[in-house]
């Protein structure tokens, strides 16, 4: 009886990539495009304000919410159109910004003030609005992510790189291709995973913005913070869609080295990290040791958990089949 390892089934970046743009898209359509509509609709009402009539960059400034007055100063972005324009009204230069006093201030220009208020509480308000009917709707409305080509086309090229590995041995026969029934058992858990945990992220997302948009209102309600803190959550949805597809095909992956594994009869396998400064300690314990697929090692020695190569959230290690030939 001869002892063969096989090579590993790899997972590439490019599986990642093609779930990551389906995440994102989705979060774009449900839950930004609503959000930056009601930012740009401001933006285009005020453009043809100042189209129709040529304002001063002191009553733009306003009317944008880059400048605002309270308690009887003006504080923002001051450019020096505006700095000259606000010292030739009489307003005094201060630490805060630029002091003038209400009634000095000329009728055109009040009311500016007075219309950037009224817009800047409607923003907010539509955005408030808006972020919660999101959290409504997303927590219980299907995704529609496509996910089904997706799953096929990564199964396709684990299939390919499994074929190969076998390949390389003349001691084992033509490799079966995976059956339809775990086929698409794969496909539906990881779109089944997947579309939960998108929804689930996007929930508490709006509802974080919400917070952010209601923290804005008691910090002044500047309409210029809010592109600013809609563009900095974009980057956290971002990187939050990575972090679901790689955990979600990682899972994928693994499960076909299961069941790819056991369908031509390597019931162990090898544990292999990635041999770097990035494997994780318990991870490093088990490198090089032999493990059965109905017993998986423990992976995470705080929490119990026990894991194949790939299940922990992260976890770039590798399984290298074992057979027992005659």
């Amino acid at each position: 009886m001869s002892l063969i390892s096989l090579d590993p089934v790899f997972h590439h970046d490019r599986y990642t990539d093609a779930v990551v743009k389906e995440l994102i898209a989705y979060l774009k359509d449900v839950l930004f495009d609503p959000i930056n509509d009601i930012l740009e609709v401001n933006q285009v009402r005020l453009n043809q304000e100042q189209e129709e009539k040529k304002h001063s960059a002191l009553w733009s400034a306003l009317m944008a919410g880059l400048i605002w007055y309270t308690d009887g100063v003006f504080t923002g972005a001051f450019n020096a159109a505006i700095s000259r324009e606000l010292r030739a009204l009489g307003a005094r230069k201060t630490a805060a910004g630029f002091a003038l006093a209400h009634g000095e201030i000329p009728l055109p220009l009040r009311a500016a003030i007075n219309l950037s208020s009224q817009r800047s509480e409607q923003v907010h308000q539509a955005l408030i609005t808006t972020l919660t009917a999101i959290a409504l709707y997303a927590k219980d409305a299907p995704t529609g992510i496509p996910l089904i080509n997706t799953v096929d086309n990564i199964v396709d090229e684990l299939q390919e790189q499994f074929t190969e590995t076998v390949a390389k041995t003349d001691k084992l026969p033509s490799v079966p291709k995976l059956p339809t029934g775990e086929r698409d058992e794969m496909a539906r858990t990881l779109e089944t995973a997947t579309s939960e945990a998108i929804r689930n992220f996007t929930v508490t997302q709006a509802q974080d913005l919400r917070a952010k948009v209601r923290e804005n209102i008691l910090e002044g309600a500047r309409i210029d913070r809010l592109a600013k803190i809609v563009e900095s959550q974009q980057g956290v949805a971002q990187r939050r869609a990575k972090g679901i597809a790689e955990f979600q095909v990682a899972h994928l992956i693994a499960t076909f080295r299961e069941v790819t594994a056991g369908n031509i009869g390597a019931s162990r396998y090898v544990w292999v990290t990635q041999h770097d400064e990035r494997v994780r300690d318990d991870h490093r314990q088990l490198d090089g040791k032999t493990f059965t697929w109905d017993n998986p090692p423990i992976t995470n020695r705080s929490t119990g958990a026990r894991n194949h190569p790939g299940g922990d959230k992260n976890c770039r290690c590798v399984a290298r089949p074992v057979l027992n030939l005659l």
